[in-house]
């Protein structure tokens, strides 16, 4: 089977749309599994939230480095008949500016970021957030309440 011959082509084809149907299959809105829906609380919904912008973000920057990445590749690629087998092409050096700039950035990006997730942190796991407090017979009965977690291995 060449790659350009039409039993290659249908089943290119057949992946291709079974590929899809099972991105699509997972996209039900209103599944009983979907961890989306009632959020366990306000600290839920803000971990949620911050997690969309930091996911935008993180497309935004995925973008601009995509687009500059095939840009490049693009414009400054080196064919094989450009040159002779003992020249090396024209060596060009960086621009100081630039590489301050496109390693300033990131690290900024990232301090914000874990500025905000320090903020968000503080907010979610506030000391006066944990205590429970329930009325029992007549009275407030207020608790720290422990959590323990046991793990075992192969156990589902």
């Amino acid at each position: 089977m060449t790659p350009s011959s039409p039993l290659a082509r249908s089943a290119k084809r057949v992946i291709g749309f079974s590929a899809l149907a099972l991105v699509l299959a997972a996209c039900a809105g209103d599944a009983e599994l979907d961890t989306l829906n009632d959020l366990a609380g306000p600290e839920a919904e803000a971990i949620d939230n911050f997690l969309n912008w930091i996911l935008l973000i993180s497309a935004v920057v995925f973008a601009g480095v995509l687009g500059v990445t095939l840009y490049a590749w693009s414009k400054f690629r080196i064919r094989t008949d450009d040159y002779e087998d003992d020249e090396f092409p024209e060596q060009i050096h960086g621009n100081d500016k630039l590489e301050y700039a496109w390693t300033a950035a990131p690290a900024l990006l990232m301090a914000a970021i874990a500025v905000f997730t320090i903020f968000l942190h503080n907010e979610v796991n506030g000391e006066d957030e944990n205590a429970i407090s329930i009325e029992v017979a007549g009275e407030s009965v207020t608790w720290e309440p422990e959590v323990v977690v046991v793990g075992q291995q192969w156990w589902w």
